[in-house]
C-alpha cells in the first residue's frame, strides 16, 4: 500500500523534470565542481543519508576540498579542509552564520526559537547572550560541580558492586544514564537516572525527536510537494513528538514557577531564564516557548555538538525515582526525538513534494513527537512554577529561564515557548554528547593497552589513594586531556557540523556562493586529513602533548564543537562531564574484555544517523583498583 503513493510521486517528479525549463547559468559564475545530477532532483538519488560524512569524504577525494551538490531545489556546498573551515567560520563568519530552515528542526525548536537552529537575527543574538552570560558561564559550570561529582560517585559505587561479583558491565548504558542524569539535574532539578518511569519516557521522546531531525522531508527540498510528507505520516509523527516534548517542558516550567518549589531548583538553567522573562531585562520579549527551545538545545542539539549521543541531569537533587515506567517514557521520548532530527524529509529538498512525507507517515510521527515533547516540557515548567516546588529546583537552568521571563530582564519578551525551545537544546544536545565521547574513549583505550596503562598511571600517581577524582585534580593530568582530544578527533560527536546558510553572495576560493546556499563543514574529513595529521587513522594521544591545539574553535584542524558565532556555547560544561567521568572510570577500575575477546575483536562500527553512536554497546568486566 505504501509503495503505490511513492510510485506516483516518482512519476510526478520525472514528468516535472522534463516539463520544467532548464535554468540558464551565467557564464560569469564559477561554481565548485561536483557530481553530475539529474533534472529536478539533482544529486538526491546519489545522496547517502545514513553516513553522509563518509559519502562527502569520498566525493572530496574526487572533486576536491570544496564541491557542490544539488538536492532538489536546495544547493549544498561541502568543505573538507581546515583552511576552508576557517574561511567559513571565522574570516567570513558573518556571511555564513545563518541556518537553513529544515522541517524537523524547525518544528522541534519551536520554529527556530532555540539557539542551535535559529536563523541569524536579533532574537538569536539575544538568546546566545542569555546562554553565555546566564546558563553556561564558567561561574555557572563551577556552580554545578557538586552535581557532577555526586552523580559520578553514584556511578562508581554502582560499578564497584558489579565488580565485586565479576559481572559484565554494559558501560554504554551506565554512561548514558550518568550523562542524562547530570544534564537533567542541571537543567530542571530532576533525576532521570535510567531506572525511573519518567526518565525512560523522556529519553524515548528525545530519541524520536532526533530521528525526526534527521528525516528526509520532501517539503524541505520540493516545497510544492510537501503533501507527500503529510501522506507518509512523517508530519503527524513530528507533531506528536513535539506535543509530547512540549507537555514535558510545560511541566518543568510549572514546577519552577511554583513558589513552594524545592530550594535545589534555585540556580538551575530554567530558573534564571524565568527570572529574565519576569524582569523583562533582555532586548527580546522572552516567552515560555523561547525557554523551551533553549532547554531543547541543551538536551537535543548537544547530541549534535558533543556526540549527537547520551543522557541527562543538571539542575539539582530532585527526584523521579518512583516508577520504572517514567524512565521508559523518558527513554522513548529521547529516542523518538533523535530519530526525528535524523530523518530525511522530502520537504527539505522538494517543498512542493511535502505530501510524500505525509504519505510515508513521517509528518505524523514528527507532529506526534513534538506533541509529546511539548507535554513533557509543560510538566517541567509547571513543577518549577509551583510555589511549593523543592528547594533544589532553585538555580537550575529552567528556573533561570523562568526567572528571566518573569522579570522581563531581557531585550526580548521571553515566552514559555522560548523556554521550551531552549530546553530542547539543553536536553538533546547536552545529554547524549558527553556519553558518546566517554564510550569512544574507553573503546579506543581498550584497543590500545599501552595508552590505557599510561593514562591510568598518570591519574593514580596524581591523586594517590583518594577515594575519587575531583575536578581540581584533573588540571594536573595532561595525558588524560590528550586522550580526550584524540577521541574527539577520531570519533567526533558531530562528524558533520550543523549546516550553515549563506546570508549573501560570497566567494570561497575562486568559487561564487549564492545567498541561501547550505554550507556543510565535514569535520570528519578534516580530522583524518593526512596533510594535517601524521598517521591520521591511528589513536596517538601523544600528538597533543607538545602543542597548543585545542577544540574551542581557534584551531580549525580540531573543531568538534564548531567555531565562530555558531560555536557550541556549552563546551565547558560538556568537557567537564567527560573529564570527571572518564578519569574516575580509569582510576577506580581495571578493565578487561569478556568472553575471551581480543582487543582486535572490539567493534568500532558506527551506527547510522546524525549522532556518531557506537553501533554495539561496550561491555567490559571491571575489577576494583582500591
Amino acid at each position: 500500500m505504501m509503495l503505490f503513493p511513492l510510485f506516483v510521486a516518482l512519476v510526478i517528479i520525472i514528468i516535472l523534470s522534463f516539463l520544467l525549463p532548464k535554468a540558464k547559468r551565467s557564464g560569469k559564475n564559477i561554481l565548485p565542481p561536483g557530481p553530475l545530477g539529474l533534472p529536478f532532483i539533482g544529486n538526491l538519488h546519489q545522496y547517502d543519508s545514513l553516513t553522509p560524512h563518509l559519502y562527502f569524504w569520498k566525493l572530496s577525494q574526487k572533486y576536491g576540498k570544496i564541491f557542490l551538490l544539488k538536492l532538489g531545489s536546495s544547493t549544498m556546498i561541502v568543505v573538507s579542509s581546515a583552511n576552508l573551515a576557517k574561511e567559513v567560520m571565522k574570516t567570513q563568519d558573518l556571511a555564513f552564520c545563518s541556518r537553513p530552515s529544515l522541517l524537523g528542526q524547525q518544528k522541534l525548536s519551536y520554529n527556530g526559537q532555540d539557539i542551535a537552529m535559529s536563523p541569524y537575527n536579533d532574537y538569536w543574538k539575544e538568546i546566545r547572550k542569555i546562554c553565555v552570560a546566564h546558563l553556561f558561564s564558567l561561574k555557572k559550570v563551577q556552580y554545578f560541580s557538586p552535581i557532577r561529582e555526586d552523580e559520578v560517585s553514584r556511578m562508581i559505587k554502582k560499578i564497584s558492586q558489579q565488580a565485586a561479583t565479576s559481572q559484565i558491565t554494559n558501560l554504554s548504558n551506565i554512561v548514558i544514564s550518568l550523562s542524562t542524569t547530570i544534564i537533567c539535574r542541571i537543567a530542571f532539578d530532576i533525576r532521570y537516572d535510567g531506572e525511573t518511569r519518567e526518565g525512560r519516557k523522556f529519553v524515548e521522546l528525545l530519541k524520536v525527536g532526533q530521528e525526526m531531525l534527521a528525516y528526509f522531508f520532501v517539503s524541505d527540498y520540493f516545497p510544492l510537494l510537501g503533501w507527500i510528507d503529510k501522506l507518509s505520516g512523517k508530519i503527524n509523527k513530528l507533531e506528536k513528538n513535539f506535543k509530547d516534548l512540549d507537555e514535558l517542558y510545560e511541566g518543568l516550567i510549572e514546577q519552577h514557577l511554583n513558589p513552594n518549589r524545592p530550594k535545589s531548583m534555585e540556580g538551575d538553567i530554567i530558573d534564571p531564564l524565568l527570572q529574565l522573562k519576569k524582569e523583562k531585562s533582555t532586548p527580546i520579549d522572552l516567552t515560555l516557548d523561547n525557554i523551551k527551545a533553549i532547554i531543547m538545545d541543551l538536551v537535543v542539539d548537544w547530541y549534535f555538538y558533543l556526540f549527537w549521543c547520551t543522557r541527562l541531569e543538571t539542575a539539582g537533587p530532585g527526584g523521579y525515582d518512583e516508577e520504572a515506567h517514567e524512565r521508559r517514557r523518558f527513554d522513548e521520548l529521547l529516542i523518538a526525538t533523535q530519530a526525528m532530527m535524523a530523518s530525511f524529509f522530502v520537504y527539505d529538498f522538494f517543498p512542493s513534494l511535502s505530501w510524500i512525507d505525509k504519505l510515508t507517515g513521517l509528518t505524523d510521527r514528527l507532529e506526534n513527537n513534538f506533541k509529546n515533547l511539548d507535554n513533557f516540557y509543560e510538566e517541567l515548567i509547571e513543577q518549577h512554577l509551583n510555589p511549593k516546588r523543592p528547594k533544589s529546583m532553585e538555580g537550575d537552568i529552567l528556573d533561570l529561564l523562568l526567572q528571566l521571563k518573569k522579570e522581563k530582564s531581557t531585550t526580548i519578551d521571553l515566552t514559555l515557548e522560548d523556554a521550551k525551545a531552549l530546553a530542547m537544546d539543553v536536553l538533546v544536545a547536552g545529554s547524549d554528547t558527553s556519553a558518546a565521547v566517554i564510550v569512544w574513549a574507553m573503546t579506543t583505550l581498550m584497543r590500545n593497552p599501552r595508552a590505557m596503562k599510561k593514562v591510568q598511571a598518570e591519574i593514580r600517581q596524581s591523586i594517590g589513594k583518594k577515594v575519587i577524582v575531583n575536578e581540581d585534580d584533573i588540571q594536573n593530568m595532561p595525558y588524560l586531556k590528550a586522550v580526550i582530544k584524540e577521541t574527539l578527533r577520531l570519533y567526533p560527536s558531530a562528524p558533520l557540523l550543523l549546516p550553515r546558510e549563506s546570508m549573501k553572495k560570497s566567494i570561497l576560493e575562486e568559487y561564487e556562493i549564492e545567498s541561501g546556499t547550505t554550507i556543510y563543514v565535514n569535520f570528519w574529513a578534516i580530522a583524518r586529513d593526512p596533510e594535517i595529521w601524521e598517521n591520521s587513522n591511528e589513536f596517538i594521544p601523544e600528538r597533543f602533548l607538545n602543542n597548543d591545539i585545542d577544540f574551542k574553535g581557534q584551531n580549525f584542524e580540531l573543531i568538534p564543537f564548531g567555531a565562530g558565532r555558531r560555536g557550541c556555547p556549552a563546551i565547558t560544561l560538556g568537557v567537564a562531564i567527560v573529564e570527571l567521568a572518564l578519569s574516575n572510570l580509569l582510576y577506580a577500575f581495571d578493565w578487561k574484555l569478556p568472553w575471551s575477546m581480543r582487543k582486535e575483536d572490539i567493534d568500532t562500527t558506527v551506527r547510522p544517523g546524525i549522532v556518531m553512536h557506537k553501533k554495539i554497546d561496550l561491555c567490559l568486566i571491571p575489577t576494583n583498583y582500591l
